[in-house]
């Protein structure tokens, strides 16, 4: 099975303008608590939420959209939500919200999809590089043992070292979702190879995949 890194593309040709997104009115709450500890890529809102995206002058409308400020998820419109609501897909919501440019007002959601990967992973197979900053020299190869071990490795680095994941191997019980979210360094929307077609075949616009090679499932 083969897997895409899929993010919304810069290229100017088919937004118009970079960035898309001039601002976002996500609302003031989300900073103050009790929401501030709520707004968590693993954490699903209960309650409906209305924030407006603006559009740059020069931006076109796409059917995948700059994030603007958010850090995870999707900002899609329905044909983007039509086509992939009926694939394999972890927990989600779909948020609606509006795309405003000018006196131009259009219907979009904010696609907010989770599941932890770390449980569908062979974490004695899955293996990871610890690499000298300087001259990119790999110190060590490493199992991925478990999330906590990870998350202990990274925050134990200062300058001269970093990691970086050589393979993560799915063990049978991974789902097969097309759509799911990489968190294990960083954030990356992982697409399969199912999803790619399908937004070959609808003409979605607005995204760009690149080949994910340390991917693979057993």
């Amino acid at each position: 099975m083969k897997y895409y890194n899929l993010v919304p593309t810069r290229d100017k040709n088919i937004i118009g303008e970079y960035p898309q997104v001039k601002t976002d009115t996500k609302p003031f709450e989300w900073l103050l608590p009790p929401l501030k500890n709520q707004i968590r890529y693993d954490n699903f809102l209960n309650f409906d939420i209305y924030f407006d995206f603006i559009l740059n002058d020069n931006a076109r409308y796409t059917d995948i959209l700059d994030r603007g400020s958010l850090s995870w998820g999707l900002v899609i419109n329905n044909t983007f939500r039509n086509a992939v609501v009926n694939l394999v897909l972890p927990e989600h919501r779909f948020y609606p919200i509006k795309v405003l440019k000018g006196n131009l007002v259009q219907e979009y959601y904010w696609f907010h999809f989770y599941d932890n990967i770390f449980k569908y992973l062979d974490l004695k197979a899955s293996t990871f590089e610890i690499f000298n900053t300087s001259n990119f020299e790999i110190v060590d190869t490493l199992p991925i043992t478990s999330e906590l071990y990870i998350r202990d490795i990274q925050n134990s680095f200062r300058f001269e070292k970093n990691m970086r994941l050589k393979e993560l191997i799915f063990n049978g019980s991974f789902p097969k979702y097309d759509l799911w979210l990489y968190d294990v360094w960083g954030f990356g929307n992982i697409i399969s190879e199912r999803l790619v077609q399908t937004l070959l075949d609808k003409k979605i616009t607005g995204y760009e995949i690149a080949d994910c090679k340390y991917l693979k499932y057993v």
